[in-house]
């Protein structure tokens, strides 16, 4: 806030912001949540091993392929999108009631 002197931005500047920059966001944002899932930040549950021993499984839904990992990323694309249309929706509602 010190950068801009106390300056703060309207609802429209914001939306008007992310309309115009919506292929970067949505970069940003895949690429964000990417790392976040890199660094087990979120998603994840904790596994404890005591010594014992496992039978090793390779089944189809534990390997991981490239279309596999391609459809991860469309449907990751597709919630971004998801979002950004909400968001667009409700600066449209707001819009309405000024």
């Amino acid at each position: 806030m010190w950068l801009v002197e106390g300056l703060l931005p309207t609802y429209k500047t914001i939306a008007d912001f992310r309309k115009s920059n919506s292929t970067a966001l949505k970069a940003a944002n895949r690429d964000f949540l990417l790392l976040c899932k890199e660094l087990s930040l979120f998603g994840g549950e904790t596994v404890a091993v005591d010594g014992s021993f496992f039978k090793g499984d390779v089944s189809k839904q534990g390997i991981y392929t490239e279309d596999k990992l391609k459809k991860q990323l469309e449907a990751l694309e597709k919630k971004i999108t998801q979002y950004q249309d909400e968001l667009d929706k409700q600066d449209t509602a707001d819009n309405k009631l000024t």
